[in-house]
Formats: structure tokens, C-alpha cells, sequence
């Protein structure tokens, strides 16, 4: 606790590499995390829809085979047993247009187009060329999205949050002053973002944990941090 305190009091910077490195471990353990539920869900999902809708053979932008044909296969996203959002995929290859007055959130495929509908915004991408698609397995090449995926996501996530929580500690550290001037105390900035960054990262990791176990508030949360501020900042002296 003394050198934790001797840090907060007297160390250099305003944290910045302690925010990197947790930024970097939240990062890996939510990519870690996508990883095993996406191998564990979208693959073998994807891998299902390959299935039902193969062989597709699109010529000049129309479907030839199947034709006449119509398949459905519906996705449950969430949790099974609290009303999971239900995502539609329909294949009617007898259509060359559909009525969108009469058709909900999904995506449907006619024999000239592909329809992406969500929250009443549709998305329409013609077919073109000519392809087709056997009936295969596709695993490996699921599985090399999901991982291409993951890496993007892992870049740009790590950039994410470390601005969300660089954006935070510099909230809490502007708290801070009010928690200063209740200890009639006065410290300087530097000071008040490496306690912030403390204060925050270990609330942070608390709330994870508690997380597991269904509870979470962020009131309560801006409280501890507050809290956790308060009970360090009356153990230092000022400068």
C-alpha cells in the first residue's frame, strides 16, 4: 500500500502505460472470449445455412439452379430461454422482386437479388455475375473469416478502449477535485490522473468479476471509483 501510494504521490506521467497495459489485457480477453463462441456458434451455424440453401448456380445475374424453390432457415441470437432475436434467411428462387410492405427484419434472397432487412432498412445487392456455389464443406474458410475478424477486431478494439478509458480517468480525475476540496486539500494534475487511473482500473476489474454473477450499476460504479479516490487522496499529503 506505501508504494502504491508513493506512486500516486510522487511517480512520473499521468499513467498512460498502466491504462496501455490494461487496455492490452481487456483486449485479449474479449478476443480470446470471441474466439471460443464464435468457433463454437458461428461456424457451425454458418457451416448449417452452407447446407440447406448449396448448390447455388447463378448465371447473368439470375438464379438457375435451384429453381422454383424455396428455403428457410432461422437464426436465434441470444440467450434461448430470454427471448432471443430471431433472424430469418428466405430463399424463394420463384421471385423476381419482393413486397416490402409485407415482409419483416431478415435476409432474402429472390432470383436476381439478395435483400438485407433491419429495423426497416433495406439493404438490396443485385446478382451480376455468373458463380456457383457446391454444396461443401466450408469450415476452414468460416473459421478464416472468424480469425480475420477477430484480428481487426483486436486492432481496433485495443484503440477503442484505451481512448474509453483514457477519456475516463480524465473524467474521474475532474471529479477528483471535488473529492480534493471536500479533504481541503490541494494536489496537482499529474497527481490526480495517475490516482484516477488507479482508481479506475481497479474498480474496473471489480466489476468484472461481479459481472459473472449478474450485477452490475454503473451509479455504483461511479460511486466506488469516487469512494476508492477519497479514502487514497486522505492518505496523501499535499505537495
Amino acid at each position: 500500500m506505501e508504494k502504491l501510494l508513493n506512486y500516486i504521490k510522487n511517480g512520473r506521467g499521468v499513467g498512460i502505460k498502466w491504462l496501455l497495459l490494461f487496455s492490452l489485457i481487456i483486449t485479449i480477453f474479449l478476443t480470446i472470449n470471441l474466439k471460443l463462441v464464435g468457433d463454437e456458434t458461428f461456424v457451425p451455424t454458418a457451416q448449417k445455412i452452407a447446407d440447406e440453401f448449396l448448390p447455388i448456380k447463378i448465371e447473368n445475374g439470375i438464379i438457375t439452379d435451384p429453381v422454383d424453390t424455396i428455403k428457410t432457415y432461422t437464426i436465434l441470437v441470444g440467450d434461448e430461454n430470454n427471448n432471443p432475436q430471431q433472424i430469418d434467411i428466405i430463399m424463394d428462387t420463384a421471385l423476381d422482386t419482393l413486397d416490402m410492405s409485407k415482409i419483416k427484419n431478415g435476409i432474402f434472397i429472390t432470383k436476381n437479388a439478395l435483400y438485407t432487412i433491419a429495423n426497416n432498412q433495406i439493404e438490396i445487392y443485385k446478382f451480376e455475375d455468373s458463380i456457383y456455389l457446391p454444396k461443401d464443406d466450408y469450415t476452414e474458410f468460416f473459421s478464416s473469416i472468424l480469425n480475420w475478424s477477430i484480428a481487426f477486431l483486436f486492432v481496433f478494439g485495443f484503440i477503442g478502449l484505451f481512448i474509453f478509458y483514457l477519456l475516463a480517468t480524465l473524467f474521474y480525475a475532474g471529479c477528483s477535485y471535488a473529492v480534493s476540496l471536500l479533504l481541503k486539500k490541494k494536489f496537482e494534475f499529474n497527481l490526480r490522473m495517475r490516482l484516477s487511473m488507479f482508481s479506475f482500473i481497479v474498480t474496473y476489474t471489480v466489476f468484472i468479476f461481479l459481472s459473472l454473477f449478474g450485477f452490475s450499476s454503473w451509479l455504483i460504479f461511479f460511486i466506488a471509483v469516487i469512494a476508492l479516490e477519497g479514502l487514497i487522496l486522505k492518505e496523501i499529503s499535499e505537495n
